[in-house]
């Protein structure tokens, strides 16, 4: 997680990804001067988890994110001005960026029947149906978002909210779990 002159490095919740945080800091040092924080154990924190709205940070509370992970993130960013919010995760999705995104500035795609939409308080909320809640995961810059392939009704709603559309085939990295925000590193 960047922001406002600071960067948390993660520590998974799965044990078997903790290894990755010593190459994302690797990286990091290597293009990034601002302060560099920790999490330590017993604090977990996802990538999948956290979902920036502007000055506003929502954390996934889930099974790879715990409050200790949430509230250290908070300890980092609040400071900085952002409002940080806690969100439960449905049981049955991985990540809070499951659920949800930011395709356009100011605005999250939620997927229906997920969360309850009043979470996300004063942010325009756009409803994704359940039937498609694997497109709610999509990565928005500039008037584009990348969306995965083979959603129509996902896409038409992005369209017709004036959004650029790049589909991208996810299919294989969906048979893992993964998604498009998954495969993104964003700067």
């Amino acid at each position: 997680m960047l922001s406002r002159g600071a960067a948390l490095v993660a520590r998974s919740g799965a044990p078997t990804r903790r290894g990755e945080s010593r190459g994302v800091e690797s990286a990091l040092r290597q293009r990034w001067n601002g302060e560099i924080h920790h999490l330590h154990g017993p604090a977990t924190l996802d990538g999948g988890d956290v979902l920036s709205v502007g000055q506003t940070i929502f954390v996934g509370l889930s099974a790879r994110t715990n409050l200790a992970g949430a509230r250290a993130l908070e300890q980092c960013f609040a400071p900085r001005g952002c409002a940080v919010h806690f969100v439960e995760v449905p049981r049955e999705h991985l990540h809070l960026k499951c659920c949800c995104s930011t395709p356009a500035p100011g605005t999250i795609l939620l997927a229906e029947d997920t969360i309850d939409p009043q979470v996300f308080g004063e942010h325009e909320v756009w409803i994704c149906p359940a039937q498609e809640a694997y497109a709610a995961n999509t990565v928005g810059a500039a008037g584009s978002v990348l969306v995965a392939d083979g959603y129509p009704r996902t896409a038409r709603l992005l369209k017709d909210k004036g959004l650029h559309l790049i589909p991208i085939d996810v299919s294989e990295f969906r048979k893992r779990d993964g998604s498009l925000s998954c495969l993104s590193v964003l700067f």
